[in-house]
């Protein structure tokens, strides 16, 4: 394969990548991506912090690089806000992958998480969220994830107008990864208020972040501690603190780290999944009549949403610790570089008509919403459950629910590794109890063994 290094970039004005650093690109990021895919598939761009950082847009070689063990996330040394530039771009972020580099890291200064290792390290450390997030204990789930979407939904039913995101989505997302860990119901509400300041963290002081996530690392401290004590729980935590067990090189700060992150994760970016698929339903009664109908499988819509709105457009940052060689072009070593699954989900050598929703297609699941490889997310099985179970229940109970904001003003919030609606203001009218199957009655989501 012959290969060349890219030429160096025009002045920093005329860089169509720079705008995916930009409030344009967090409103609507497919023109801006649409034009990498045509210019080519790795483009040179300077960062709103000055650092030079490279994109790779093609769906074939940001498949190449998940799997590319010479692009390391433990080489790329965190740098205080090197990434908060997009909410000086964008005022009103709110993303929760706080851990991918956003306006604070998901764990304290000195302890990194899955998304900053590689190797060995990040081996032992997955095996433990394999063990709580595994499809077994994800179809476990299920009976109890339908009857927690279809509480929540019918609280709804006396509401005028609710805001799906806060008053479904959220709730639904947070109690369900409370759940699957097996969190005490005495502990949520304070572990809600303290898991809302940190995946927020740029709206709130430091001394009041450091502060709740000192409590939440407390709590889930306790309650590994407690299972190690007395095994036999059966759930998350206790399978995560076995396997623990059975590995004490581990260190207690790692474990709990990881328990954080499947926590703020779990609930924040599944959340922001749900909202994305419903208002992508709202805007299209004719799709939710056929998932009353029981003519379109809840699995493959998921996937197609998860493919045509990618709710995190770019990946974690990575290092190329050598020269890396990509289909048309090479990442030189030490490049700083975004692999974007945006772009990747919409690439027309993959599939056929992109930009169209269209969740009967045959590439439905080929989608990198998870990514790919050794850092594929362990918890995509979980997130496919709950968006199947969340749509479903909320338009067998309201399928005449309509969206009440205007799209020229909706707010989205987040920056170019994370996007959601802020909000969706709408009207539940015309709750019907129509029998349609439960979600899921096709696939249980992406297989135990996939790997990002």
């Amino acid at each position: 394969m012959n290969t060349h290094h890219v030429p160096s970039p025009p002045a920093p004005a005329t860089e169509p990548g720079r705008a995916v650093f930009t409030p344009s690109f967090l409103a609507d990021p497919h023109p801006v991506v649409d034009g990498l895919l045509a210019r080519g598939s790795l483009h040179r761009v300077t960062h709103p912090t000055g650092r030079t950082v490279w994109l790779v847009t093609h769906d074939a070689d940001v498949r190449s690089c998940l799997r590319d063990t010479r692009l390391s996330l433990s080489h790329t040394a965190p740098t205080p806000g090197s990434d908060s530039a997009a909410p000086t771009q964008c005022p009103d972020t709110a993303t929760a992958l706080a851990g991918q580099g956003t306006a604070a890291p998901v764990a304290g200064p000195g302890t990194r998480t899955l998304l900053e290792m590689d190797g060995p390290e990040h081996l032992r450390l997955r095996r433990l969220a394999g063990r709580a997030l595994s499809l077994r204990a994800v179809r476990h789930q299920r009976a109890a994830v339908e009857r927690r979407a279809e509480r929540i939904a019918r609280q709804l039913r006396s509401v005028d107008h609710v805001d799906l995101v806060r008053d479904y989505a959220v709730p639904l997302s947070f109690h369900t990864i409370c759940d699957t860990l097996g969190l005490p119901p005495r502990h949520r509400a304070s572990l809600f208020r303290s898991a809302s300041v940190l995946q927020n963290p740029a709206r709130h002081p430091g001394h009041l972040v450091d502060h709740h996530r000192a409590r939440v690392r407390a709590r889930l401290g306790e309650e590994l501690r407690r299972r190690r004590r007395h095994p036999g729980s059966r759930d998350g935590m206790d399978r995560v603190a076995q396997a623990w067990s059975a590995d004490p090189g581990l260190g207690e700060d790692l474990v709990v780290t990881l328990c954080e992150t499947m926590l703020l994760t779990a609930s924040g970016v599944t959340a922001h999944m749900i909202g994305t698929g419903l208002l992508a339903l709202l805007e299209r009664p004719h799709l939710v009549d056929e998932l009353c109908r029981g003519d379109l499988p809840a699995d493959r819509l998921v996937h197609e949403l998860l493919r045509w709105e990618t709710v995190t457009p770019f990946s974690t940052r990575r290092t190329a610790t050598a020269d890396v060689p990509l289909t048309h072009a090479t990442l030189p070593k030490g490049a700083e570089v975004y692999l974007c699954f945006a772009s990747a989900n919409r690439d027309p050598n993959r599939h056929a008509d992109p930009a169209t929703f269209d969740p009967h297609r045959s590439t439905t699941t080929g989608h990198l919403a998870f990514g790919l490889g050794p850092h594929y997310c362990p918890g995509g099985a979980l997130a496919v459950l709950e968006i199947e179970v969340a749509l479903s229940s909320l338009f067998r109970l309201f399928p005449k629910a309509r969206i009440l904001d205007d799209p020229a003003t909706r707010v989205w919030n987040g920056s170019f590794l994370e996007r959601a609606p802020g909000a969706l203001p709408a009207r539940l009218a015309g709750a019907l109890p129509i029998a349609v199957p439960r979600a899921g009655t096709g696939s249980n989501g992406p297989a135990a063994g996939a790997t990002r």
